[in-house]
């Protein structure tokens, strides 16, 4: 791996969310870290060494726990109960150059 490769992965795992283990059922873990990376089922199941199957019940079971019905839902609640840390570059809000837009009265 190049320097410029080495650093770029240092610094995607220094802005990833993680998952604060002592907050989290311990079964839920895995899956929600999985959800948090945006990894597609099938990556996240070969992560964990469980069948879609299983992945599926987890997440559900991870939302029910959650109040969620959406998988973007539990993460926001997730985020709300403290359950994620965020790194430096992931604080929550707009990062700079996403402003909305302002209209003007024509």
């Amino acid at each position: 791996m190049t320097a410029a490769g080495r650093q770029h992965a240092c610094q995607v795992a220094a802005t990833t969310p993680r998952v604060r283990r002592d907050e989290v059922p311990g079964h839920l873990v895995g899956p929600l870290q999985q959800l948090l990376d945006g990894a597609p089922d099938t990556i996240a199941c070969r992560r964990l060494s469980m069948s879609q199957r299983t992945f599926s019940r987890r997440v559900a079971e991870l939302l029910d726990h959650l109040g969620a019905t959406t998988r973007f839902q539990g993460g926001v609640e997730a985020v709300r109960r403290g359950w994620v840390e965020i790194g430096p570059g992931l604080e929550p809000g707009l990062q700079p150059g996403l402003e909305p837009e302002r209209r003007t009265a024509d």
